[in-house]
Parts: C-alpha cells; structure tokens; sequence
C-alpha cells in the first residue's frame, strides 16, 4: 500500500475509467481507500536534470491506465 500511495502523490487519483482498466477485483477498494494522498507530482529535483524527452517518457511510464502505460523497452505502448 506505501508504494501505491507513493506513486498516486506523483500522479494524482486515477479516474474511474482508469480504475476499470486495471484487471483486478481488489484494485478499486485498495484505490478508494487512499483517495486523500496528496498529489505533489515529479521531483524538482528530477525535472530540473531530466530533458523534457525523457520527463514525458516517466509519466508515460506511470499512466495508471494498462491500455495507456509505455513500457520500459523504448517503444510507446
């Protein structure tokens, strides 16, 4: 549960749309029940290092939706 709310301060809640696509019965209770993380988005500190690229291939990376998500292998989707 730590690691989801770390990784929901950064993206924010996601959207029902977003909750549906996952394929699991317990994700939307688990979601719910930490709706009141504060979103504080990316690191300052990796913003200010990261090329403009490489900061919009991280948030690919963290889309919360699977049909959206990039992989780790370079390609979209």
């Amino acid at each position: 549960m730590d690691q989801l709310a770390k990784l929901l301060a950064v993206t924010g809640f996601p959207s029902e749309e977003d909750i549906a696509a996952i394929d699991s019965n317990a994700a939307p209770t688990m979601l719910r029940s930490l709706q009141n993380v504060p979103q504080r988005g990316l690191p300052s500190s990796l913003l200010k290092a990261a090329p403009p690229e490489g900061i919009d291939m991280i948030k690919r990376m963290l889309d919360f939706n699977p049909t959206r998500r990039q992989g780790g292998g370079g390609g979209g989707g």
